[in-house]
């Protein structure tokens, strides 16, 4: 059994990196939404949640979001296309912000976060940064109990905006996932 939330520290980079092929830039450096990518890519898409939890931000993470320590709800999914595990995705939402705020994202249940987000025309997305995840992060026990080959893939993270109301989202692509076989 995992403890959640799982732990993202690494060192994240806001560049395109010399090892990063083309099909890797491609999936990590979407700007647009990345559920709608992967839908287009499968005939069944499924979000399966693994923890929703409220708790108070880090200060890495009120950093990050450019606001105060509050209670934020910390959102993690797998995204499925096809039945194959395609990414692991973990969001953070500040709750002062949600509560004023008309979107509902803390009431998501299994719809996906990025089909209710990017329908709002307000969204900006701010930089986004990609990590490399070995086996030795813990985010690795996610690709064992998935039965899943050795984790060593690119995660990506980045703040969106919707109006006043700011998120971060983190996606890391899972082995076998659509950066390694689709461009």
């Amino acid at each position: 059994m995992l403890d959640y939330p799982l732990t993202l520290d690494n060192n994240w980079f806001d560049s395109v990196i010399d090892e990063l092929n083309e099909t890797e830039i491609n999936w990590l450096f979407e700007t647009s939404s990345l559920t709608a990518r992967l839908k287009q890519n499968s005939q069944y898409f499924e979000v399966k949640v693994l923890s929703e939890i409220v708790q108070k931000l880090t200060l890495e993470q009120a950093d990050i979001l450019k606001v105060d320590i509050q209670n934020a709800l910390f959102r993690e999914v797998i995204l499925y296309c096809d039945t194959k595990p395609q990414v692991y995705a973990q969001s953070w939402i500040p709750l002062d912000e949600q509560q004023l705020s008309n979107h509902n994202l803390g009431t998501l249940g299994t719809k996906p976060l990025g089909e209710q987000i990017f329908k709002d025309p307000s969204i900006n997305r701010d930089i986004i940064e990609i990590a490399k995840f070995n086996a030795m992060h813990p985010i690795a026990n996610v690709a064992k109990m998935l039965n899943l080959d050795e984790l060593n893939s690119w995660g990506r993270r980045s703040v969106l905006s919707l109006e006043s109301q700011k998120l971060l989202v983190c996606e890391i692509f899972l082995p076998g996932s659509f950066l390694e076989t689709k461009t």
